[in-house]
């Protein structure tokens, strides 16, 4: 996985994500956006899509995906109507993905219990080996750090006190059937936090993909 630099704003209508260095084209990028005031942006870059967001208490928290091609503007900006708190990261996952159909199934589903358990709920993967990126955010004013769920790789742990936003990201392969309740943990008991679970549709089942991480 390669991640791009951090970006947080305390008061800004623009959120400008670099991607990362070393991105290649035909491999998808995700960005994590989050706003602590509670509102999505006005306005997406071209050729960006949503993949879930969720409004569950008072923040906003996404993730947006694209495929990254030549001539792609590589500094997108996410925009709000009006100045807003804001954090975001683009992260590009080199994994394989059915071009026409990339993802299988996402978990968006909201838990603000108020615990160290940062959960996205359980989903059904249809395929064997299928490659699955677990987004966990949440909005406090001083630092938060994770603990990655039970076997999923941590590869982002971080945010910042402009934004009162922090983030983990973490990935695996995923077997077919239910994953179960997917928990990370947090370092303190929470409400404002909220998890998003991506799962790629693989362009075949029972062959193991390439994927790499690469902070």
């Amino acid at each position: 996985m390669l991640l791009g630099s951090n970006v947080e704003n305390a008061s800004s209508v623009n959120l400008t994500l670099p991607y990362p260095s070393g991105w290649v084209d035909r491999v998808m990028l995700y960005a994590v956006v989050v706003c602590p005031d509670g509102f999505g942006p006005s306005s997406i870059p071209s050729g960006w899509s949503l993949v879930a967001s969720k409004t569950p208490t008072t923040v906003f928290f996404a993730v947006y995906q694209k495929v990254a091609a030549g001539g792609d503007d590589t500094t997108p900006t996410w925009v709000w109507t009006s100045a807003r708190k804001t954090f975001g990261k683009i992260v590009q996952v080199e994994a394989e993905y059915n071009t026409t159909d990339p993802t299988d199934v996402v978990s968006n589903v909201t838990y603000i219990t108020n615990s160290s358990i940062i959960r996205a709920a359980a989903v059904t993967v249809a395929k064997n080996d299928s490659y699955g990126v677990f987004f966990g955010m949440c909005s406090r004013t001083t630092t938060v750090t994770f603990t990655a769920p039970l076997g999923w790789t941590e590869v982002y742990d971080g945010g910042g006190t402009t934004s009162d936003a922090w983030v983990t990201i973490a990935d695996r392969s995923l077997p077919s059937g239910s994953t179960g309740n997917v928990d990370g943990s947090m370092s303190d008991f929470l409400t404002l936090k909220h998890a998003i679970m991506v799962v790629h549709n693989p362009l075949r089942s029972r062959r193991r993909y390439f994927h790499r991480m690469v902070i």
